[in-house]
């Protein structure tokens, strides 16, 4: 009797859903807002993004499509240099026991744990926050000297216990060490916020009816090893989210996005499923 290893064939047809919304014309800019959220009794992973409008107007737009673990942030909260040891945070909205919560930006955060980033090298800084919206820092380790971006982000540490990711931070010491807390951070030479997206399309602006589907992610899980594409059931949202650089104005805008169940024919993902054989079949 013969084993059949029953992990899902990346080209195989699983069942699939479309849950469609009417996008909205942002009233802010350079935040990730969200306009439809929805939370699935089941395991899931989210496959695809498109949309429609008659007209986009204004400014372009990007749409987004991903899953928004417990206390984590939606989309990719951007971070930046100041002429102070402190750091800005732009507004965020945050997963709260379910409910989008939104999140003020920050002027000037301050980095919570000690670290120094050695002249020529990379390090990475975990951005968390817990359910009452206390951010705090996390850095890989107290001297860092990683050779590129990647290495450093590949070592991006986990949240803690009762946080969730608001962002991923990079952070390259060029001419003289980096010391948090102690240099200012646009002395850095490179001062950069990782992307947490989903699935992205890009909405241009156009007086004729329109459509794009999206550019799909490339990460199942961000660098911290929190879910960007798979999502667990009655836990965490799969949100769409709009965000321009300018006000938006779509006509007629509409968003859908395609999930299906996960794990699909006994596929296998980290602690959401388990892989299957079936000892029936025979070759």
């Amino acid at each position: 009797m013969a084993t059949q290893d029953r992990n899902i064939h990346r080209d195989a047809q699983a069942l699939k859903k479309l849950a469609t919304a009417p996008t909205i014309n942002p009233a802010a800019v350079d935040v990730d807002i969200p306009f439809f959220a929805i939370q699935p009794r089941y395991n899931y992973r989210v496959m695809d993004l498109s949309f429609f409008a008659t007209v986009v107007a204004t400014a372009a737009a990007t749409i987004k499509a991903a899953v928004v673990p417990l206390l984590s942030a939606v989309g990719t909260p951007q971070l930046a240099a100041a002429a102070a040891v402190t750091f800005t945070i732009e507004a965020f909205w945050q997963n709260v026991a379910g409910v989008l919560t939104t999140r003020a930006a920050t002027a000037a955060q301050a980095f919570t744990t000690a670290f120094t980033v050695t002249d020529g090298g990379w390090g990475v800084v975990l951005v968390q926050a817990d359910a009452a919206g206390t951010i705090t820092t996390k850095a890989q380790g107290a001297l860092m000297d990683f050779g590129t971006e990647a290495i450093a982000l590949a070592n991006c540490p986990a949240p803690d216990a009762l946080n969730g990711v608001v962002a991923i931070l990079t952070i390259e010491a060029s001419g003289a060490d980096f010391v948090a807390a102690t240099d200012d951070t646009d002395t850095a030479a490179s001062f950069n916020t990782a992307s947490r997206d989903g699935h992205v399309a890009t909405a241009a602006i156009a007086a004729v009816p329109s459509q794009g589907n999206a550019v799909l992610g490339q990460k199942i899980q961000d660098d911290a090893g929190v879910r960007i594409l798979d999502g667990k059931g009655g836990e965490d949202l799969l949100v769409l989210s709009i965000r321009s650089a300018g006000v938006a104005a779509l006509t007629a805008g509409q968003a859908a996005v395609e999930y299906r169940p996960f794990p699909a024919q006994g596929e296998g993902r980290g602690n959401m499923s388990a892989s299957q054989t079936d000892a029936s079949f025979t070759p």
